[in-house]
């Protein structure tokens, strides 16, 4: 047997009498940022799709726009779309449009929203911010103004690209505020804040230790800096009046509202002390009824809607922060993600543009560290995880390529060197060589320029100083203000200069041989055609014999010299008038020789 069902209820009776006191405002902070990404701009699918009627921006925007809240702006939104020039989606100029001509209050976020508390936590001792978006634009999106009165020109016109305050800027009527991560700043936080130019950070409802004695206004002072801390109760409230059956629970109805203020209001000094409520990020997804909230607050005699500003105005009391931190495996990971952008810096020496490379890391690293993370442990280890990979993907991008080892066999050679750029950059990038002995003597480095995604030809050139052996070549690379690139190398060279001085021995000997061969015939047959007798006319055979015969010839040169005067053609004659019959008997017999 079972009894009868019970069924519990509870509500607020609040009595009005018609003159009841009343505090002194209510400001409520709506940001208005994008999902997580880490991208560092938003990619133009997404702006298309958030952008889009029913899309997450267009939703924010619908219910906070020209209600009495203020905006908390996330600047990569307005950059992301400006970035992308004349060929930005429609509906996000629109969006854009509309949010510009909005009567809001507001003020600028972080860069992508990122949490100050998990920066100063992981040892940056500033906070971060936007160095160059110029990696995301493109000229031909930047098109420049045609002047109609100047006719044609031959000069071509350039197109002026935004910079990065252009791209940023946003006319905030709250400045110098900061809104960290809930339940997650410490008290050297804050100090890290203030030294980076926020006047004032802006806490959640859990982020002081409570005050017994009273409810203390919105406006707080933290070991000296100065904070905007929202009171949890009524946030808790609000909140679930934005968003019903949110926690599980009934959402919070306008008479609970009225009793909390009714309460706060009944406190000695109530009337000079202003409240601040904080709607979480991300609060669109579920948020149904912003707008209709917003709309019976304002209805309600206990309070009023004010600025932040109206916040800051009134008397600071001194609060105390309560223990709260990062998470020590987010603030671990951050860690790494602000070491391996310190590599990254130095590693765009190299970069004819380096702001093209760092000016990407901030702005993704900024987009990791955005508040929207902390909710979505897994999906950010996993985006952190990637950024890494992409960050030793780039810092790999320049390499030497293998090189087999070398035969130097004369005193002066060239070593050849192939370096390659895998970077959508152009790159200029010195190859330095070292020899581990003295055996070899290295000219000079070599510089070289190498455009994106090539390969570039280094000759160095080396000299052989002493002997045959081996050294050993170390091989870096480095950018122009001496970062080394990557890991040295090395490899061998096996010298063997005095085969050059065998070759050109054997050579020249070799050329002697065919010179001096050369000049022995030249000689040679000029002394043949010296001794060699000249061409005769025919003469008789007493005539060869007596001057074949020396003897005979000597002979008769001595005869005397009678014969002057005698006919000289007499002895042709006579010799030509013998007797041909005569037989040998009758020739002059030779004289004989002596030895």
């Amino acid at each position: 047997m079972t009894g009868p069902e019970i069924s519990e209820a509870r509500t607020s009776v609040l009595f009005d009498p018609g003159t009841g006191a009343t505090t002194g405002g209510l400001a409520i902070a709506v940001p208005i940022t994008a999902p997580p990404s880490s991208a560092g701009l938003i990619p133009v699918e997404s702006l298309t799709e958030w952008t889009a009627p029913g899309g997450i921006l267009s939703r924010e925007l619908d219910a906070a726009l020209d209600r009495p809240v203020t905006l908390a702006i996330d600047p990569m939104i307005l950059a992301s779309i400006r970035s992308l020039g004349t060929t930005a989606p429609e509906s996000a100029t629109n969006w854009l449009n509309r949010l510009q001509n909005a009567s809001n209050p507001s003020f600028v976020l972080q860069y992508a929203d990122a949490d100050a508390a998990l920066q100063a936590q992981a040892g940056a001792e500033a906070l971060l911010a936007p160095t160059s978006l110029s990696y995301g634009l493109l000229p031909a999106n930047f098109p420049p103004p045609h002047d109609s009165t100047q006719g044609s020109s031959s000069t071509p016109e350039t197109s002026d690209l935004p910079t990065l305050d252009q791209l940023t800027a946003w006319p905030a009527s709250e400045q110098g505020i900061v809104w960290p991560g809930s339940d997650s700043v410490k008290a050297a936080d804050l100090k890290v804040i203030t030294a980076s130019g926020g006047h004032t950070t802006l806490l959640d409802g859990s982020a002081l230790e409570p005050e017994k004695a009273s409810t203390p206004g919105a406006h707080r002072t933290v070991d000296g800096n100065d904070v905007l801390a929202a009171e949890p109760t009524l946030t808790k409230l609000i909140q679930d009046l934005v968003h019903p059956g949110l926690d599980g629970q009934p959402g919070a109805d306008l008479t609970h509202i009225r009793a909390a203020f009714a309460a706060l209001a009944t406190e000695r000094g109530a009337d000079q002390r202003s409240y601040l409520v904080t709607l979480p990020r991300g609060w669109a997804d579920t948020a149904v009824n912003l707008d209709a909230a917003i709309a019976q607050l304002s209805t309600i005699p206990e309070t009023h809607i004010v600025s932040l500003d109206t916040l800051r105005a009134q008397p600071a009391v001194e609060g105390t922060l309560a223990e709260h931190s990062v998470p020590g495996e987010r603030v671990k990971a951050a860690k790494l993600l602000l070491q391996r952008e310190q590599d990254l810096n130095r590693f765009a020496g190299a970069l004819e543009d380096p702001a093209l490379l760092t000016g990407r890391e901030r702005a993704q690293l900024l987009s990791l560290f955005a508040v929207a993370w902390r909710d979505q442990g897994s999906a950010w280890n996993g985006a952190v995880t990637e950024h890494d990979e992409q960050t030793t993907a780039t810092l790999g991008g320049i390499t030497l390529a293998p090189t087999t080892q070398f035969n130097m066999v004369s005193w002066q050679s060239n070593l050849g060197f192939s370096v390659r750029n895998d970077l959508p950059y152009t790159v200029k990038v010195t190859l330095d060589v070292e020899s581990d002995n003295l055996r070899l003597a290295i000219d000079s480095s070599v510089t070289r320029e190498i455009k994106p995604f090539a390969t570039e030809k280094f000759t160095v050139p080396v000299r052989a100083r002493i002997g045959n052996g081996q050294s050993t070549l170390s091989l870096s690379l480095h950018a122009p203000d001496g970062t080394q690139l990557g890991a040295a190398s090395s490899v061998r060279v096996n010298v063997r200069a005095d085969w050059e001085i065998i070759g050109s021995v054997a050579l020249g000997s070799l050329v002697f041989l065919l010179l001096a061969g050369g000049l022995f015939r030249t000689i040679r047959k000029r002394r043949r055609g010296a001794v060699d007798p000249a061409p005769t006319i025919e003469t008789s055979d007493s005539a060869q014999d007596a001057q074949s015969d020396p003897d005979a010839q000597a002979a008769a040169d001595a005869e005397p010299a009678s014969n002057v005067g005698a006919d000289p053609d007499a002895a042709t004659r006579s010799d030509t008038q013998a007797d041909p019959d005569a037989g040998p008997d009758s020739l002059p017999e030779k004289a004989p020789t002596h030895g």
